[in-house]
């Protein structure tokens, strides 16, 4: 896995936007916990009908992030595709094959007990997900590791990440970049009504590979928009940013007050991750960069992956065997399974996630010394 060239000089650390990743993981778990509560969190608060779309801060985050430690080693033509997607492999794939399984030994155990999940859990199915294949429309709905779909839409953007970068780098201009993520962005809302007959940023077993072009696409031209606004001085003035990032969050919030259309959530949560970037620039002392939540945000991959097997054992257990089926008592096992997600989440990233992706990158470093030798 050598080849890829070093990564781009980092000019400040990014503790906004590994926080931030952390809080859209947890919407995340908590829109999810709303779904087994029966929508009694959104009943209170509707804004969280929207929490999916934090998949799309996602998106967007991964493109931002890959361009901004892969682009030096792009333009200097030291990038080598095989060696980028081989350690993109090592930071996904181990831990998303070991929740695939541990869901796989809950819809086992629950057999025993007749519990059965609410969608068919079929050996074709698994092992799509297992290769991540599960965001192309190649399974007839969304099964086992349900969240993890979103990985299979990261993997095929990964196999076009010099396209993406070979678009955006070739225009050099910020305005024609903005230009053509808002007409991909139109292009694929057209083109999932049309196939899909479902609204873009609610596609997922379907389509998902569609949705994540505009973001992802729209990640690349925000790192490239990002220099150019550090040049300007845009990131010296952590107040103002911080009043943006808090009118930013009001427009969401009031947005998913009345209902708008999921599109218009869109460039909010493109504008809010360019902002997050910028705040990391100033010296001012951010509420982001506590340890707690950069803590949070180390852990979000994780997070992301184990909290919906932690949800259907707790869930499981709690809402079926015991007939804890009240809205007081399914709330409350909604609280015990976010922290229980946590604290898995903080296992796994320790115990499985971390080391087998050093494992596997050290692995392929070590085969291509025979190579390199020759």
């Amino acid at each position: 896995m050598t080849g890829i060239g070093s990564p781009s000089p980092i000019p400040a650390r990014l503790d906004e936007i590994t926080a931030a990743r952390g809080i859209a993981a947890s919407l995340v778990v908590i829109y999810h916990i709303n779904a087994y509560a029966n929508g009694a969190i959104t009943a209170a608060f509707p804004p969280l009908h929207y929490g999916i779309l934090a998949v799309d801060f996602f998106f967007a985050l991964s493109g931002f992030i890959l361009t901004h430690v892969y682009r030096d080693a792009w333009r200097s033509g030291a990038y080598r595709h095989a060696g980028f997607m081989g350690k993109r492999f090592a930071r996904v794939w181990p831990l998303h094959a070991t929740t695939l399984l541990a869901v796989a030994l809950i819809v086992l155990a629950g057999g025993r007990f007749g519990l059965t999940p609410e969608w068919q859990p079929t050996a074709s199915s698994f092992v799509l997900n297992l290769l991540m294949l599960n965001a192309e429309s190649l399974t007839p709905e969304l099964a086992w590791n349900q969240p993890a779909w979103s990985i299979g839409a990261e993997w095929f953007a990964y196999l076009l990440f010099p396209l993406f970068l070979l678009t955006i780098d070739r225009l050099g201009n910020n305005a024609l970049r903005a230009l053509l993520c808002t007409l991909v962005f139109v292009a694929c809302a057209v083109a999932s009504m049309q196939i899909f007959h479902v609204d873009l940023l609610e596609l997922t077993y379907q389509g998902g590979v569609l949705r994540i072009i505009p973001s992802f696409l729209v990640g690349v031209a925000l790192r490239y928009a990002f220099d150019d606004l550090l040049a300007r001085g845009w990131g010296t003035n952590g107040r103002l940013i911080d009043i943006g990032l808090t009118v930013g969050a009001a427009m969401l919030v009031i947005a998913g007050y009345l209902g708008l259309p999921n599109e218009v959530f869109w460039p909010i949560i493109i504008a809010m991750l360019l902002l997050l970037a910028l705040r990391g620039q100033s010296a001012h002392p951010t509420m982001l960069r506590s340890r707690t939540l950069v803590w949070l945000g180390d852990i979000s991959y994780a997070l992301y992956l184990v909290h919906a097997p932690v949800l259907m054992l707790i869930y499981g257990i709690g809402g079926k065997l015991l007939h804890a089926n009240t809205t007081p008592a399914l709330l409350t096992l909604g609280m015990a399974a976010f922290l229980a997600s946590i604290v898995a989440a903080w296992l796994a990233h320790v115990v499985i996630e971390r080391p087998a992706q050093s494992w596997l990158v050290g692995l392929g470093r070590r085969r291509a010394l025979p190579a390199t030798a020759g």
